[in-house]
């Protein structure tokens, strides 16, 4: 039996556009760090009505520029 939290996170993978709730699922933080994110410019977002949508292509672009890379 899946239990209901694995069932939310299975659920989010593959969209297209996310709300700050499923970002913050996503990326396995709290929504108030991704709206800091979003306020500082550090995530790219739009606007439907009063609702901030993100872009799946603009979160990964956000993981992969935090990518800390070693030297060898």
């Amino acid at each position: 039996m899946v239990t209901k939290r694995k069932a939310e996170v299975g659920a989010d993978v593959g969209r297209r556009y996310y709300d700050i709730k499923g970002a913050a699922n996503l990326l396995c933080v709290r929504e108030w760090t991704v709206r800091t994110l979003v306020w500082r410019g550090e995530l790219p977002y739009r606007r439907v009505g009063h609702k901030i949508i993100l872009d799946a292509a603009d979160i990964a672009a956000f993981m992969e520029r935090g990518k800390k890379r070693n030297g060898l």
